[in-house]
């Protein structure tokens, strides 16, 4: 089944960070959530845009999956998501996709990840570009991973750096190294 909405990015966000989307979106415990920020120019506050997006259920479990949510240059919304998946214990999926990776998403996504306690599955999308080294997402999920013992699946895609004209996704796929790859799976083996 699938269910199509629209509400307040603000209200959203707000629902997220004090685990109330079961009340707020009717998703229960345990669901997959999906957003895609967009770049905009305008000066528009992005928290009180309405974005639409569907619940759908799946094989017994529920996906929450938003279409483009416009972004303002500062990323205000995207890191909104991020600082309430630090306190937000219902979600176990999160995939986000950016226009870009830089520095402060990267910060944030650290922050987030480093104290939320229920989070599984972490995908993240950069569309356009990565403005950080990779050395720097890697450092980032080192210090996660040494202290988060959940997360049993991470993916970082971004533009590959080098254009070999094969559209494979593969391609896209940050290689985090051998350590935190380590540490994510010691974290299946502790939830096996």
């Amino acid at each position: 089944s699938i269910r199509l909405s629209r509400m307040n990015l603000g209200s959203i966000i707000q629902a997220f960070r004090f685990n109330y989307s079961s009340m707020l979106l009717g998703v229960p415990d345990g669901s997959d959530w999906s957003f895609e920020t967009m770049s905009d120019p305008g000066d528009g506050d992005p928290m009180h845009r309405a974005p639409f997006f569907q619940v759908s259920v799946e094989e017994g479990r529920h996906a929450v999956e938003f279409g483009y949510i416009w972004d303002d240059r500062d990323n205000r919304a995207s890191i909104a998501l991020l600082e309430a998946m630090r306190t937000n214990t219902t979600v176990r999926s999160f995939e986000l996709g950016l226009w870009s990776l830089g520095r402060r998403h990267l910060a944030a996504i650290e922050d987030s990840l480093m104290q939320n306690v229920t989070l599984q599955s972490f995908d993240l999308w950069a569309e356009s570009a990565l403005t950080c080294e990779i050395a720097d997402i890697r450092a980032a999920f080192l210090r996660v991973m040494d202290r988060n013992v959940c997360l049993q699946e991470i993916g970082i895609n971004c533009v590959p750096l080098v254009d070999d004209g094969d559209d494979d996704s593969d391609d896209w796929l940050v290689d985090l190294g051998a350590p935190i790859m380590a540490a994510v799976s010691r974290n299946r083996h502790a939830f096996a």
